[in-house]
């Protein structure tokens, strides 16, 4: 069992949101008649219910073929904020969070203040993005590492 904000999950729980994470648009019949939640339809269907509510489930979402669509360089960026030549806006990383082709904003503790990761079409159009964010106010210097090829990509939890 696990216990998360006043929830419990018991191991029904946990194999019904591996089940998900697997085939989010699985049907609920299928999740129910799995060997380990074994349980009725409207059962399973209450859990979800209740996960979704309690903030465990964000959200459901497709996973694309970015190559297929014409993402082909994946890259991070690590954003270093200047604090001498005046305060920096706070809202730089919601600047960039905001832009096209960035998946994920981290906010860090160590050299850099911020790290994105991003997919974008080519190397011209990472310029380009480097260039738009080391224009916000408050960025000092940027340094980006590109992505030769990826080994595993996945959003998948252990919940084990």
């Amino acid at each position: 069992m696990v216990s998360t904000n006043g929830f419990t999950l018991d191991e029904k729980d946990l194999r019904i949101l591996e089940l998900l994470q697997e085939d989010s648009s699985r049907p609920i019949k299928t999740i129910a008649s799995d060997e380990i939640v074994n349980l009725a339809i409207p059962t399973v269907h209450e859990r979800i219910r209740k996960m979704k509510e309690s903030g465990i489930i964000k959200k459901y979402t497709v996973i694309l073929d970015e190559k297929k669509l014409g993402k082909d360089v994946t890259a991070f960026i690590e954003i270093t904020l200047d604090f001498k030549a005046h305060e920096p806006d706070v809202a730089v990383p919601y600047e960039v969070a905001n832009m096209k082709d960035v998946l994920e904003v981290f906010n860090l503790a160590g050299d850099a203040d911020h790290l994105i990761k991003v997919k974008t079409e080519n190397i011209s159009t990472l310029e380009g993005m480097i260039r738009t964010i080391n224009r916000i106010p408050g960025v000092g210097r940027t340094r980006s590492v590109i992505v030769l090829s990826t080994e595993k990509e996945d959003t998948t939890l252990s919940l084990t």
